[in-house]
Formats: C-alpha cells, structure tokens, sequence
C-alpha cells in the first residue's frame, strides 16, 4: 500500500466503527496511526442505515422457506 500510497485509488469498506479499530487490532495507537495515513488524502463517505446485503440474504432464506416442502410426520 506504501508504494501505491500517491499513485493509486484504494477502497476500504469496514464494517467495523472507526472508534472501534483499536480494540479490533489489538493497539489504539497502530489503528490511529493507520486510519490517519487512510485518511489523510480520501473522500470519506459514510452510510447509515440497513445493510443491503442483510436485507438481500433475508430475502434469500424466506424464498427458499417458501419454497420447502413441508416434512411429513
């Protein structure tokens, strides 16, 4: 990443909050150090709301629910 630093676009697309980046590696200092280099030339865009992927997903099981056969007993 270092050598592409000036050169080329990189997307990073976390599901993790930024606050939270410490405790997920380990060191606040190094997750700092980290989203400051990430951060100091982006353009930061945030999302709030449901997960489109989530609502993609449940949309897949209540198909195939519809879809099963009921068991016999």
């Amino acid at each position: 990443m270092s050598a592409a630093y000036k050169e080329d676009g990189r997307t990073v697309s976390p599901n993790i909050d930024l606050r939270e980046w410490g405790k997920y590696l380990g060191d606040a200092t190094v997750a700092a150090a980290i989203l400051d280099r990430l951060a100091m030339n982006a353009i930061r865009v945030d999302f709030d709301g449901p997960s489109f992927r989530q609502h993609v997903a449940a949309e897949r099981v209540k198909k195939s629910n519809a879809n099963r056969k009921p068991a016999k007993t």
